[in-house]
């Protein structure tokens, strides 16, 4: 069964302006740590999410889950 054309962007718009803002503001070397500064935040809010709907050790155990999973490297 076809449920028709299926959208897959290629392209998130928001990772290269805040490399080139903080480029802008800091220097050149600084755009480098946008994309792990972006990591560990996405990785706090599924923390936070996680515990406020279920218990502190079940957020950790998410979060360390996604922390280790190698299909969001890439």
């Amino acid at each position: 069964a076809d449920s028709g054309p299926i959208l897959q962007p290629g392209f998130f718009h928001l990772l290269p302006v805040a490399i080139a803002g903080v480029e802008t503001l800091v220097g050149d070397r600084a755009g480098a740590y946008v994309p792990p500064v972006f990591a560990v935040l996405g990785m706090v809010a599924l923390f936070l999410l996680a515990r406020r709907l279920t218990s502190a050790a079940a957020a950790v155990g998410a979060a360390g889950l996604v922390a280790i999973s190698l299909a969001e490297a890439a």
